[in-house]
């Protein structure tokens, strides 16, 4: 009863958006039994959903007793999928190794990168330092005036 009530509540809400927006939302046949239904189109009676899909923002419906068997299907579809492209253990450890590697070496390329220019700027500062010039009284111009 209070999921009738919410139901009807929520079909008002999607008339008087409907309404505002111009737009009229239609139920869109799946196959043979199932429907998909956007957001705002009408539910037959004694259907029920059976998954939602977020990407098209849509939910599926089936009849009442088909969706429960039509939702545990597509799930158990999915996970024998995702089991049956699952990668060897032994390969799936030797890219892991490969990845480490990749990083470890990644961080060294950049651990050296820093060094190098650290050691570019420190050479400079002394280059800088030490410059030959005459009118500056520094110690490398006077070792010059010496000689």
């Amino acid at each position: 009863m209070k999921d009738r009530r919410y139901a009807d509540a929520a079909m008002k809400k999607a008339k008087l958006y409907e309404q505002r927006m111009g737009k009229i939302q239609q139920m869109k046949r799946r196959d043979i039994v199932g429907r998909e239904v956007t957001f705002g189109a009408p539910i037959p009676r004694g259907w029920r959903m059976a998954w939602y899909e977020p990407q098209k923002r849509v939910a599926v419906y089936f009849p009442t007793p088909l969706h429960w068997l039509a939702g545990a299907a597509r799930e158990i579809v999915w996970r024998i999928g995702i089991a049956w492209n699952v990668s060897r253990r032994e390969r799936h450890e030797s890219q892991e190794m490969q990845r480490t590697f990749r990083e470890r070496q990644r961080l060294a390329e950049e651990y050296a990168a820093g060094y190098l220019v650290g050691w570019h700027e420190c050479l400079d500062a002394c280059l800088e330092a030490l410059e030959c010039n005459p009118q500056s009284g520094n110690l490398h111009s006077k070792m010059k005036r010496e000689n």
